[in-house]
């Protein structure tokens, strides 16, 4: 006859170690997989549209009142795409985008002021033309792309993370001045907005440049 004794306290209390070591494992092993699959997605997007328009719908979403509320605006959202769609059914998500942008331009218009004072909503005419040309060829793209984030936060702030790569960011409140050459702009932008998001704060990055460098 065989007599199963109970487990000793020592031997659960190794078991319950195991399992906790395990499912940090796993754990450890889903946020790898997770950062990476981001990671991916928003290389893919940035090589095939301008990452200063990438980084303008991450703003712009994370700024409307659904999240960070910078802006009493919802386009950017579920319910504002369905909204839109009726009314713009090719163009949704480019309609949404240029709604949620009068917002955003009047916000830092108001902040860091007009005239050769540049921000993420008010670029230099050939760049605004680029990037809306951009943003009307890959409407449907983007609104497939980026549907799946408008709600989720977390995601958001990762792939604005992602966008401001090795860029040093600092916590800023109100209007930030930055400097770098215009075509270097997305990163540094993206490291100041993503910290103020991180910090519950708000901030204006802006650049001043000379006519005769653009």
């Amino acid at each position: 006859m065989i007599t199963h004794r109970p487990p000793t306290v020592k031997a659960r209390a190794c078991r319950t170690v195991r399992r906790a070591l395990s499912l940090r494992h796993n754990m450890n092993i889903v946020t790898a997989m997770w950062k990476t699959s981001t990671t991916m997605a928003m290389t893919d997007m940035t090589n095939s549209v301008s990452p200063l328009l990438n980084l303008r719908i991450l703003v712009l979403t994370l700024g409307e009142s659904h999240h960070a509320g910078w802006w009493k605006s919802q386009f950017l959202s579920h319910t504002g795409l369905s909204f839109l769609e009726h009314v713009y059914p090719r163009s949704t998500f480019a309609a949404a985008v240029r709604s949620a942008g009068r917002a955003a331009r009047a916000m830092h218009d108001a902040n860091v002021g007009k005239g050769d004072v540049f921000h993420l909503f008010r670029l230099p005419r050939e760049m605004e033309r680029q990037v809306d040309t951009t943003l009307t060829e890959h409407s449907q793209a983007l609104q497939t792309q980026y549907h799946p984030l408008l709600e989720d936060c977390a995601q958001l702030l990762r792939a604005l993370e992602v966008l401001a790569g090795d860029a040093p960011a600092r916590s800023s409140v109100g209007p930030m001045r930055l400097s770098a050459k215009p075509g270097q702009w997305a990163p540094s932008i993206a490291a100041a907005y993503w910290q103020a998001f991180r910090d519950g704060t708000q901030v204006f990055p802006y650049f001043e440049v000379e006519k005769t460098n653009l």
